[in-house]
């Protein structure tokens, strides 16, 4: 099985100030925005089209940015349930989201990796 590496995250309390702030300081602009009442995703890219994006995670309500457990990074596997089966074995599966469709494991230092099918609204075709 492979996996491709999509994403790192931020939590953050003002989406629209954190999108003006990559946008002045970086130079990155919104590649795709995901908004529902309970959270905005924004996926930043550079202007040389690299494949890795900033992901900006807004919960409304959620003024604490750090420490929240929600910061991670992101890939997305071929073959997703063998990838879980894997993972499952090794012991390092931290939390799952059926609703979702995803599930987070975790490196010794216990920095979250999210696990995504490569069919997933959130991985970039």
């Amino acid at each position: 099985m492979s996996y491709k590496f999509l994403h790192s995250c931020v939590v953050v309390s003002d989406v629209e100030k954190s999108i003006g702030f990559y946008e002045e300081a970086l130079g990155l602009s919104v590649k795709r925005r995901i908004d529902s009442p309970e959270l905005t995703l924004v996926y930043l890219g550079d202007s040389l089209e690299s494949e890795h994006e900033l992901e900006l995670n807004y919960k409304p309500g959620n003024s604490c940015t750090a420490g929240t457990g929600t910061a991670h990074i992101a890939f997305a596997a071929d073959d997703f349930a063998a990838a879980k089966e894997k993972h499952r074995s090794m012991g390092c599966i931290q939390m799952e989201i059926p609703e979702a469709g995803i599930y987070f494991i975790s490196d010794p230092d216990k920095h979250l990796i999210e696990i995504l099918p490569a069919d997933h609204p959130a991985a970039r075709k």
